[in-house]
């Protein structure tokens, strides 16, 4: 997705993952351009880190560099567009509306994200009750090849339904309050602090197949700074 960004003219990109294997393997790939594409690579849990204030209260300090411990606040994290593809929340309850709440309060123009299709009331619900978002469209329905990246994967290949959603979020969804962290009872933020610890990435990678359009019909760019 970092390589995509930047193939599609954003000014600057910011890739974070809290597992380092993950960003060896998008160094890699980076590199394998002609000449290198330049990506700037953050090794943080987005989760814990977007917070408009550090959990020591500073409020000031940036985090930055691969040094940066995973789970270390990337304070004042903030940018145009968010383009990922979090946990499905299958597994662990929450774990997609955990990493949607991150990126509401880093993004200030748009979120592109990927959500199983079985689960686009729950999250157009969460999007605009929750997160305050101005706009949520679901772009396109795709089927989403999944290989067997994790332990509790017990088939080679699982053959998915997918949302490509956009979202715009609003002033109010940057200070989304306290009482709003949680979904069913349950801290989103440990939850997903969990999820981040256990999380493993693989060799393989999904395939998109274009498939039936959403309700939008549209098409989501790449944006610029």
């Amino acid at each position: 997705m970092s390589a995509a960004a930047v193939l599609c003219d954003a000014g600057a990109v910011i890739g974070v993952d809290v597992d380092e294997d993950a960003l060896e393997t998008c160094r890699e790939n980076l590199e394998s351009f002609e000449p290198a594409l330049e990506v700037e690579l953050v090794r943080a849990d987005v989760v814990v880190g977007v917070s408009t204030r550090r959990e020591d209260g500073s409020g000031d300090e940036e985090s930055s560099g691969d040094d940066t411990d995973a789970r270390s606040p990337v304070s004042r994290l903030r940018c145009d567009t968010v383009v990922m593809n979090p946990p499905f929340g299958t597994r662990r309850a929450g774990a997609d509306v955990a990493f949607l709440r991150a990126a509401f309060r880093i993004a200030t123009g748009a979120i592109y994200s990927l959500h199983k299709t079985s689960t686009r009331a729950h999250i157009e619900k969460v999007a605009m009750t929750k997160f305050h978002a101005r706009e949520a469209e679901v772009l396109a329905q795709l089927k989403y090849d999944l290989p067997a990246t994790y332990a509790h994967h017990r088939e080679k290949s699982v053959e998915i339904a997918v949302d490509l959603w956009r979202f715009v979020p609003s002033e109010r969804s940057a200070f989304i309050e306290e009482e709003e962290e949680k979904e069913d009872g349950d801290d989103i933020d440990a939850l997903a602090r969990d999820v981040s610890r256990k999380a493993r990435v693989g060799g393989g990678r999904g395939r998109g197949r274009g498939g039936e359009r959403g309700r939008g019909g549209g098409r989501g760019r790449g944006g610029r700074r």
